[in-house]
């Protein structure tokens, strides 16, 4: 905890220069006092707090580590934004593409014939690059090193940060123009299972597998998730299956168990116990590597190598300290790890489940096996879900009530699902999976997919638009925690830690509801559509080119969740008004105006106009145009601005125009 605790501060209190001689020199007193401690108790304080210190400066330091800024060969140190670089990258990780790029994580060895490290994003355009690399490839290229953008609009998902976490700070856009050289390189561990992976696609794809049904197959058993359509991990989502969808630790659990059931003769031979341990560890990693070392199959088979050497070895094994030995090794290889929502999502379920679930099991023993294992996994499924579900709601703003309806079903059919999906992708890729076979198969998968479906379709035991802040995040935990203390000891000091802390949620709550927003007036930044919108408190009117409803839509819904709006109004654009003490006129495509002094100008929909003539007679002190207009007639109003020496601001290069009171 104090690793992490040290991540946390470097994070979001990061210092100019490294600490490490502090590090150091914490070491050395813990070493100095730790023979001192056993001899006299006056110096078992000191030796705490030294140690404490000595962790938490651990995490912080481990976490400078990876920042560019504190790495001399980094490739940024030797790069500018304006100019473009000779770089040799090699391709680490391919990312999903998008509608123009296809995109990977790419590792610059080489910056103008320097050795440099670093990650990069890099995109390659889909309209310029016919046969994209693969992992491993080796690419020579002239290109500008650019930042992530920021999102363009306010409370959005900001992809800038999400890649940080992946401890990758800029991207390059190629096309094979900028490629001067494409070859292979050998093959690393990492891109022998990616080839390895593509290899057992394609021969799924060579069956009669549906598409729908294909795609769960391989991310079930390939940990291949970027097939999946969007309508079909929407409804996994609804329905509380999304982590069927993720290779994770109730995969490699599953994978353990079952090797450790087939490798159970080796252990009657001698060195038999020592022999199974590595060949469990082996496998274990394997399949990690197979999967693509994410971060919740690295935390799994991280921890369950740990349980299973124990075991094997005949040693005493704690489930908790089992699991946060995994977490401080995890966050001692990568603390960027500790930002990344699957690590998140997955040692706050399986902390919930290692401490809640033998107590809820031991309220209710059913006399026959089966409803055992049903009240087993029903126990599983709601501390699971405990454990998540303020993180849950913070990412993903909607909560299942049919989770346990859902976990109930697959739970039991996961293993042999699991099974049988391992023996199609052997089938498939040796060629030889019999038509009845893949038939059953497919059968079998659209059945579970049509359940899905079913449940998700429930519209009214799922809640959306769950608007969930960090603070109530971070209270939301605290009561969790606090209540089960209480539940398994019912001491007074655990009842005063409830009573505290439900205050403390309490009192969050009613701040957040009755606190008074300021006023903002927004002009959001939406591609070939005008988004005006008027926030004052938690109402929010609208004014839009678009005369559908837009409380889906991107920008609004986010937006809405976010700030916890309760009431929103639509309308239609007008062309003159005032905000705050401030006079706004709208001229779009029709470039019909009237001349009056204004305050702000906005550009709306691409007008025909003479703006010289309209800033002659309107007078304006700013212009804004939005992501509606053309950018040919966007840079001409640009320079016209610069001969007037007027503002001029572009919500497609800068972002959404915002106005605070």
């Amino acid at each position: 905890m104090c690793v992490t605790a040290g991540i946390l501060l470097a994070y979001y209190f990061p210092l100019p220069f490294t600490i490490e001689l502090f590090v150091i020199a914490l070491f050395i007193g813990i070493v100095f006092l730790y023979p001192l401690s056993k001899k006299t108790d006056a110096a078992i304080p000191f030796f705490g707090i030294c140690t404490l210190l000595f962790f938490t400066s651990l995490g912080y330091w481990n976490y400078q580590l990876r920042l560019p800024q504190f790495s001399s060969h980094h490739y940024s140190h030797f790069t500018q934004n304006d100019s473009s670089t000779l770089s040799k990258l090699r391709i680490r990780e391919t990312l999903k593409p998008d509608r123009y790029y296809w995109k990977y994580i790419a590792e610059v060895s080489e910056t103008d014939k320097r050795p440099t490290t670093g990650r990069i994003l890099l995109q390659l355009k889909k309209e310029a690059v016919s046969n994209p690399p693969e992992v491993d490839a080796i690419l020579l290229t002239y290109a500008t090193t650019e930042d992530i953008p920021s999102p363009m609009n306010p409370d959005q998902f900001d992809y800038s940060a999400y890649m940080r976490s992946l401890n990758v700070h800029h991207r390059m856009i190629l096309g094979n123009n900028f490629i001067i050289k494409h070859s292979e390189r050998q093959i690393s561990l990492k891109g022998w299972a990616e080839k390895l992976r593509n290899r057992c696609v394609i021969a799924l794809k060579r069956t009669d597998l549906p598409e729908d049904e294909r795609a769960i197959l391989q991310a079930l058993v390939l940990g291949e998730k970027r097939e999946v359509s969007k309508e079909l991990y929407n409804a996994y989502a609804a329905a509380g299956a999304v982590h069927i969808l993720a290779v994770s630790g109730l995969h490699v659990g599953m994978l353990a168990f079952g090797l450790q059931w087939l490798f159970k003769p080796i252990r009657r031979f001698r060195w038999g116990k020592v022999t199974t341990a590595v060949l469990l560890i082996l496998l274990l990693f394997g399949y990690a590597v197979f999967a693509g070392l994410s971060p919740s199959v690295t935390r799994a088979a991280t921890m369950f190598s740990l349980f299973m050497v124990a075991q094997q070895l005949d040693r005493p094994t704690n489930s908790m300290n089992t699991l946060f030995l995994s977490f401080f090794i995890l966050l001692l290889i990568n603390p960027l790890w500790l930002f990344q929502v699957g690590f998140q999502l997955s040692y706050a379920a399986v902390f919930s489940i290692v401490w809640l679930q033998p107590s809820l099991f031991r309220i209710w023993f059913p006399k026959y096996t089966i409803l055992r294992k049903l009240w087993a996994i029903t126990t599983v499924t709601i501390t699971a879900q405990i454990g998540v579900l303020p993180l849950s709601l913070y990412y993903f703003h909607q909560l299942p009530l049919l989770f346990l309806l859902t976990n109930l079903v697959m739970m039991p059919i996961l293993g042999l699902l699991m099974v049988l999906g391992i023996l199609m992708v052997l089938l498939s890729v040796l060629n030889s999976a019999p038509p009845l076979v893949t038939s059953y198969f497919s059968k079998f998968m659209g059945g579970i997919n049509d359940f899905i479906r079913w449940v998700a379709g429930q519209e009214t035991f799922l809640i959306t638009d769950i608007s969930f802040s960090t603070r109530i995040v971070v209270v939301s935990y605290l009561t969790l925690f606090s209540l089960m203390l209480f539940l398994q000891k019912r001491k007074a000091s655990n009842t005063y830690a409830v009573l505290v802390v439900v205050s403390v949620f309490i009192g969050i709550k009613v701040y957040e509801s009755y606190t008074i927003r300021p006023t903002r007036f927004i002009i959001f930044q939406k591609s070939r559509e005008t988004l005006l919108a008027v926030q004052s408190d938690d109402i929010l009117s609208l004014y839009a080119s678009n005369s559908d409803s837009l409380q889906i839509k991107y920008p609004i819904k986010s937006f809405t969740l976010k700030n916890n709006i309760q009431k929103l109004n639509q309308s239609n654009i007008p062309t003159v008004f005032k905000i705050m003490e401030k006079t706004f006129l709208v001229i779009d495509s029709t470039s019909v105006h009237p001349s009056q002094k204004i305050d702000v100008l906005i550009l709306t929909q691409s007008p025909n106009l003479h703006l010289e003539k309209v800033i002659a007679t309107t007078q304006p002190n700013l212009i804004i145009a939005d992501g509606s207009n053309y950018n040919s007639y966007v840079r001409r109003w640009e320079k016209t601005c610069e001969i007037k020496r007027l503002p001029f601001y572009h919500t497609g290069t800068k972002g959404a125009f915002i106005l605070e009171q």
